[in-house]
């Protein structure tokens, strides 16, 4: 899992981003059920022409360009099987939850942000329902693991 943003940096100071909520989030593979990749889903805001707009970001593969994955192939998109620990950047980008009058406005924040300089894009089954439903799903089990 590659992180998003990492909350102790200065994020808000050099680009307006305020995180609201982390947590994470596990996309199954292109054919295979038990390729399971995690990313992060990140709900964040910012202010654009005196608005408080909030959007989503979260990590996933571009899978146009996946048919099947080989195990050593998740191993090297997870970061592991390369002698510097970095994960095969080319297929992973970031997809954006926004609203449509600044969708290109954040877009450009998102990737600026991004320490990886991953591409940024929308995806039509990333929603603001789907997030915030991630979200809680998050929480509650972090509460369960906490009452355990």
């Amino acid at each position: 899992m590659i992180h998003f943003w990492n909350p102790h940096e200065n994020l808000r100071e050099r680009t307006g981003i305020k995180i609201l909520a982390q947590c994470e989030w596990a996309g199954q593979g292109h054919q295979l059920p038990h390729q399971e990749l995690v990313g992060q889903l990140t709900k964040c805001e910012v202010e654009i022409e005196g608005r408080s707009v909030v959007f989503y970001v979260r990590e996933n593969l571009d899978r146009q360009q996946l048919f099947l994955l080989s195990s050593n192939e998740r191993m090297a998109l997870k970061g592991g099987h390369q002698g510097k620990r970095k994960p095969m950047m080319s297929r992973q980008v970031l997809e954006l939850c926004a609203p449509d009058w600044c969708w290109d406005e954040i877009a450009v924040m998102v990737q600026e942000a991004d320490a990886h300089g991953r591409g940024v894009r929308g995806h039509r089954l990333f929603t603001k329902k789907w997030a915030e439903e991630r979200l809680r799903q998050w929480e509650r089990e972090m509460e369960r693991m906490q009452d355990e």
